[in-house]
């Protein structure tokens, strides 16, 4: 009996030392002690979990509609002929093998060019093509869709006239559901009878400035395709059709809708006209063969910018002047003209900036700092082109979101013109291009602008990143059922619909379809803090784009002292966090970004202040 007694009290006494005399070289803060997990959050009144966002149907083979007048059964072989051809260009994107291409062409060298460049689009989406994405049980998807082929036949000789999507539908790895990318181009596609098969002797889609849409002879500024073999411009067919392709129906449709254009410079208003004309070219512009700085610059008109210079007019260059933008034109190039060179000095010689140079996309604070409305310009170089001879060569596109690149790093979306972009990832973007050679330039706007993108009908957990006294159903619109704010004090919901929403207070919202809302109003400058309770709180971030977690300050007035986020969350401080991904609670990685526009619940072991630090 005695033995076991001084065994225990040995025991005992080592652990009351332990306790007492902590060593010197562990000074971390001893954790508050931990109860078992807590339950997840509660969900608001009438709340049912959305079902898992389904993917987008498999787009329908394209019909060869009989537009030109020529014979139907040629119409039907050609046609055919070519839509195999896309069919092969789709393989050689989807597995890297260019022998798909191998029948189709009459010349080698125009075979190998094809494959290059599917080749240069495929490494550009080669990530998505793989099977990267953990969790995911569906394999990323691969679709083309072709508008209304054209074709026009002179003896031996075709012509047809398309206009390809290449779409990329794989995993969001921010939010869990599916995410769309895009690229375009247009084809005018010479065609040739050799024995009993058509072959393509060359295919003009690699040249904007040879090539035009064919929404371009609509528009001011028309001009027409190259004329190949005799072959009438594409404005001389459209005007000879007996019904107008669907496309051109779509595009006159939204050009008579009313425009998107603020009152005031708005960076939401200059993302939902890129969203909407992104593949598309709006009538009521001017159109450019090479018209990525046109497009970039009818965004910023629409988001209310003003035509403010040399007479209510913007210069495309010193000397030529037009109702927009023609040229990039960075301030790297040693050139004084062009859009990205009136953001930075309002055109010339008038030193009046409208924006400042971040930095390239090699610097990865310039690229945290980029926003929605900001622009990308890359810098090709001095460039040959057998129509324009040598010229310094650029593209640029404008920021329309955020998004994780497949390599897991934060990425920009990019939309772009004039081989038309949607959603593409800022250096798939600036693909075969070093990042240092991809600049950034903030464009000034009088407001912050939160994007709230709602991927799927039901429910949301969102953040406003401003301050602005708009009530939800305006932010919203129509598609807005309910939205619910959370009373910390009390562990309840409070019905917010017709409420403004405070900048870093967390709401509920149910939307009865896809939604995507822009809010505007005054932004935070540098830090914010929120006083917490022990209770769950619903929180966000304050600001308008990405912060770090390790950005956020924790103050325990238990210790005295902060710690950042992550070192709270394992110290004990902060009990739970969690994000919602449209199907179930989960834990963010604390590691990585706050999203702006994004909800979170936390729950501390006891009331602690947050402080968010700008990026």
């Amino acid at each position: 009996m005695k033995k076991i007694l001084v065994v225990i009290i040995c025991f005992s006494f080592g652990a009351l030392i332990t306790l007492q005399f902590p060593s010197v070289s562990n000074l971390s803060p001893l954790p508050l002690a931990l109860a078992e997990e807590d339950s997840l959050p509660p969900f608001p009144l009438g709340f049912k979990p959305s079902p898992s966002p389904a993917l987008p149907p498999e787009p329908r083979p394209p019909t060869i509609t009989h537009l030109s007048g020529q014979s139907r059964e040629l119409e039907l072989e050609i046609g055919t002929r070519v839509l195999n051809f896309c069919a092969a260009e789709k393989e050689t994107i989807r597995s890297g093998d260019g022998a798909c291409l191998m029948d189709f062409f009459s010349a080698v060298s125009e075979r190998n060019r094809i494959e290059d460049s599917f080749g240069v689009m495929r490494s550009e989406w080669l990530f998505y093509l793989g099977s990267f994405q953990k969790g995911y049980k569906g394999k990323p998807r691969l679709d083309q869709e072709i508008n209304d082929p054209v074709i026009i036949i002179r003896g031996n000789e075709a012509l047809c006239y398309l206009r390809e999507t290449i779409w990329i539908r794989a995993l969001d790895l921010l939010s869990g559901t599916i995410r769309d990318s895009a690229q375009a181009r247009y084809h005018s596609i010479l065609l040739e009878k050799k024995l009993n098969s058509w072959v393509i002797k060359y295919d003009l889609f690699f040249s904007a400035y040879t090539t035009l849409p064919p929404e371009a002879p609509l528009v001011q500024g028309e001009s027409s395709f190259p004329l190949v073999s005799g072959f009438p411009s594409f404005e001389e067919i459209l005007s000879s059709l007996p019904a107008k392709p669907q496309w051109y129906l779509k595009m006159m449709e939204k050009a008579q809708a009313t425009s998107s254009l603020s009152p005031s410079p708005d960076r939401g208003g200059a993302v939902k006209y890129a969203e909407m004309w992104w593949n598309g070219f709006n009538p009521n512009y001017p159109y450019y063969g090479a018209d990525c700085a046109n497009f970039v610059s009818q965004c910023l008109h629409e988001g209310g910018w003003l035509m403010d210079y040399e007479g209510a007019v913007w210069w495309s260059t010193k000397w030529e002047s037009s109702l927009t933008w023609k040229l990039a034109g960075d301030h790297h190039d040693g050139q004084a003209d062009g859009l990205c060179w009136y953001i930075l000095a309002n055109g010339w010689p008038d030193n009046t900036p409208r924006g400042t140079f971040l930095g390239t996309a090699a610097d990865s604070l310039a690229v945290a700092q980029l926003e929605i409305g900001d622009v990308v310009c890359i810098e090709r170089g001095w460039v040959y082109d057998p129509v324009n001879g040598w010229y310094y060569g650029h593209h640029v596109g404008i920021c329309v979101g955020y998004d994780v690149d497949p390599q897991g790093n934060y990425s920009p979306l990019i939309d772009a013109h004039s081989d038309p972009a949607y959603h593409v990832h800022l250096l798939s973007f600036g693909s075969g291009y070093p990042a240092n050679q991809i600049y950034l330039y903030k464009v000034s706007y009088p407001y912050g602008t939160t994007p709230f993108v709602l991927n799927w009908s039901g429910w949301h957990m969102i953040t406003p990143g401003v301050y602005s006294t708009l009530p939800a159903n305006q932010i919203f619109g129509p598609n807005l059922l309910s939205c619910y704010g959370w009373d910390a004090y009390n562990q309840y919901y409070v019905d917010k619909k017709y409420s403004s929403l405070n900048a870093g207070d967390g709401y509920w919202v149910r939307v009865s379809a896809p939604t995507n809302a822009y809010l505007s109003g005054w932004y935070y400058g540098t830090g914010f803090q929120k006083n917490i309770l022990s209770g769950w709180n619903l929180i966000g971030s304050p600001f308008e784009r990405i912060t770090a977690w390790t950005n956020v300050w924790v103050y325990n007035p238990v210790y005295g002292y902060s710690l950042n986020m992550p070192a709270a969350k394992a110290a004990g401080w902060i009990k739970s966090i969690y994000q919602w991904n449209g199907n179930a609670y989960e834990a963010p990685d604390l590691g990585g970004w706050i999203w702006p526009g994004h909800g979170y619940w936390i729950k501390p072991a006891n009331s602690v202040t947050l402080t968010f630090w700008r990026p």
